[in-house]
């Protein structure tokens, strides 16, 4: 965890000598990557084998989520690359990238799996998917993150991020993620409406599981209004019929 520690202290810095030492840090990292982010890791099936194991777990994590916060906060270009100074992105800084985003959707998605009961015991603190949710909105504020990032990826997180509004241990953070969901729509508002939400919708509820009308009804919940104000009301109201909808199908009820 000490090695972690000071990565993330001397990353945090926005001196350019530090990009000299990326590639050697990132090099470190991705090793430790392999040894805790893949669930089929030896070393990680050990750590979760215990409740000191899962303790030590969580907190080698929570640094290694602050590491990608300032690297990417510190050395936007080194990762991202940047259009404007024609600079490519370094291939392993995108991959430090790649990987950091899809450990913080596999904690989102965790986070929802343990409150329905199918987590794999480890659990996902509110806290430390509170702090992923801030750093990416402030990676947006400050380099325009959803506007730059493969469209693959944008995607990926409305959809967890629509998941996670409709968990009931997520209630604390709704309005934290509705502001990311509204931070991820401003980049087409009409492909949100038009494209992303009918096609979660019939992947929330595929073939004949619900009705069309109700397909239709849950759509309409977003009424195409995208001023903030009234984008999170109907969020909100997206999730509540959501959930509803679901909680039917499970009591085996119908719809």
């Amino acid at each position: 965890m000490s090695i972690f520690q000071l990565f993330a202290v001397a990353i945090d810095h926005q001196s350019r000598k530090f990009r000299k030492v990326l590639p050697h840090v990132l090099a470190a990292v991705s090793d430790f990557d392999v040894a805790l982010f893949q669930t089929t890791s030896p070393i990680r099936q050990v750590l979760v084998s215990t409740q000191a194991g899962i303790t030590g777990l969580d907190d080698i994590m929570t640094i290694r989520f602050r590491l990608f916060r300032c690297c990417l906060l510190q050395h936007w270009s080194f990762f991202m690359g940047s259009k404007k100074m024609n600079q490519m992105a370094n291939p392993m800084g995108f991959q430090f990238f790649q990987s950091s985003m899809n450990e913080i959707l596999n904690t989102f998605h965790q986070a929802i799996a343990e409150d329905s009961g199918n987590g794999s015991g480890e659990g996902v603190s509110l806290v430390r998917v509170q702090y992923n949710l801030a750093t990416l909105r402030e990676l947006h504020r400050v380099h325009k993150l959803f506007t730059s990032c493969p469209s693959e990826v944008r995607v990926n997180c409305l959809t967890v991020c629509l998941n996670m509004i409709a968990s009931t241990s997520m209630e604390m953070l709704r309005d934290d993620i509705v502001i990311l969901i509204h931070t991820m729509a401003s980049f087409s508002f009409r492909d949100f409406f038009s494209i992303f939400v009918p096609q979660y919708v019939a992947n929330a509820f595929p073939g004949n599981t619900i009705s069309t009308f109700q397909k239709q009804k849950l759509c309409a919940q977003f009424a195409q209004e995208a001023d903030a104000i009234s984008f999170a009301a109907n969020a909100f109201n997206f999730s509540n019929y959501l959930q509803t909808l679901k909680d039917k199908l499970k009591g085996g009820q119908g719809c």
